[in-house]
């Protein structure tokens, strides 16, 4: 059995044909906005591109999150599967988080 965190099966290799590169828009300080990683997204890395810290949350409306504080990123993880979502939020309005992954 594969070894998970979150819920998110890990992979045991990563091997990658390409990369997507997009964005995600928090308009409202303080709610939650979904992003779905394309199929077969392998790793994957966020970052906020202003400088607004931002919570990431691996289930919806949950209470455990990772802090992403101005200038840093999310490392990306060895993922096996299609149709992850991740949940952003930040307490300051108009922050725009990058999101890059590899499939």
């Amino acid at each position: 059995m594969s070894p998970t965190i979150g819920g998110i099966v890990l992979a045991k290799t990563a091997i990658v044909a390409g990369f997507t590169t997009e964005t995600v828009d928090i308009a409202a300080a303080d709610t939650e906005y979904a992003h779905t990683l394309p199929a077969n997204t392998r790793m994957f890395v966020i970052q906020n591109r202003d400088n607004g810290l931002v919570r990431l949350y691996h289930t919806s409306g949950g209470s455990d999150f990772w802090t992403i504080f101005p200038g840093q990123q999310f490392p990306g993880l060895n993922l096996d599967g299609t149709g992850v979502t991740v949940y952003l939020q930040s307490p300051k309005a108009s922050q725009t988080v990058e999101v890059i992954s590899w499939q």
